[in-house]
């Protein structure tokens, strides 16, 4: 039978939350007989959600979703710096392939439960086998900008910087973004241009860094170690914020 609670999320305000199954994640912080604080990895929640995956309906007096972002931390070792911008990423992954126009609260509980999961190790990072059948499916075309013209093999983690010359490593590129990118490291070539790249190029170049960082022992490494200096990427160059999903493109 569905149960039907109110939620206050200050004293102004509340939203009615209904459960049917699972909290799939969800936690109760406190309960009355007639209200519930309710959390999600640390945040109070509103916005209307309608997902089976997560087993809750949210409906929410105002529309403002970016209230209900995770709080700010200090993330202070590759790990966590790596698993919450792959877990951005994600986010904002699902809103442009929904072709939202802004982030909704169903994107940042995608974020939040990724980034949970991975730091504990219940989620894991799929391999560079489904990016491989995307770099196939766009064929011969520049992997930045979609030109057909004049294209050379390049090298996202710059081999003059340790990228490895292997095939997980290259990507098509135009005569003109291979002349502009030069030797840059990927991420700082990207904020040289002032536009974001295609999702799926920055989702590879995630890959490959957290790939290096394991098999390397980086993971557990503060981020002011000395020694990052020595990698082939720049890890404080990788993006943890996204423009508005409608800025932005997945190929």
């Amino acid at each position: 039978m569905m149960r039907v609670w109110r939620v206050s999320r200050d004293r102004k305000q509340a939203a009615e939350v209904r459960f049917f199954g699972s909290f799939g994640g969800f936690r109760l912080t406190s309960q009355t007989p007639r209200q519930v604080k309710f959390r999600f990895a640390g945040q109070r929640l509103g916005d209307r959600v309608n997902t089976p995956i997560f087993g809750v309906s949210f409906i929410q007096r105002t529309p403002d979703s970016s209230k209900y972002q995770m709080a700010k931390t200090t993330r202070e070792t590759v790990k966590e710096h790596l698993f919450w911008a792959y877990a951005n990423l994600a986010m904002a992954h699902t809103a442009v392939e929904k072709e939202q126009a802004t982030y909704k609260m169903f994107n940042y509980m995608i974020r939040a439960k990724l980034y949970k999961g991975l730091s504990t190790c219940s989620m894991n990072i799929r391999t560079l086998f489904d990016d491989e059948k995307i770099k196939l499916s766009i064929g011969t075309k520049c992997n930045y900008c979609n030109s057909t013209d004049k294209l050379a093999l390049d090298h996202i983690l710059a081999q003059k910087l340790g990228g490895k010359d292997e095939g997980d490593n290259l990507i098509f590129a135009c005569k003109s973004c291979n002349s502009s990118k030069g030797k840059k490291d990927l991420m700082d070539w990207m904020a040289f241009r002032g536009e974001f790249l295609p999702l799926m190029v920055i989702r590879r170049y995630l890959k490959l860094t957290i790939a290096f960082c394991i098999d390397n022992e980086l993971m557990e490494m503060k981020l002011s170690d000395t020694a990052l200096q020595e990698v082939p990427f720049k890890i404080n160059s990788i993006p943890t914020a996204y423009p508005k999903p409608d800025k932005l493109r997945l190929l």
